[in-house]
């Protein structure tokens, strides 16, 4: 399984659709309104196990 992370802040709504309508399979996606690194730290650290 990948993941993809979204940092929806800094991408237009039109992007984000764009980006979700490429996604196909076994792809996760995750959504951040906030892109910090504690947020990417975050993110990862929850997710690191789905996909290691």
């Amino acid at each position: 399984m990948s993941i993809v992370i979204l940092f929806t802040h800094t991408i237009s709504h039109k992007m984000v659709q764009c980006a979700m309508n490429s996604i196909c399979g076994n792809t996760k996606i995750v959504r951040s309104h906030t892109s910090s690194m504690n947020s990417l730290r975050d993110i990862l650290e929850e997710h690191a196990g789905a996909i290691a």
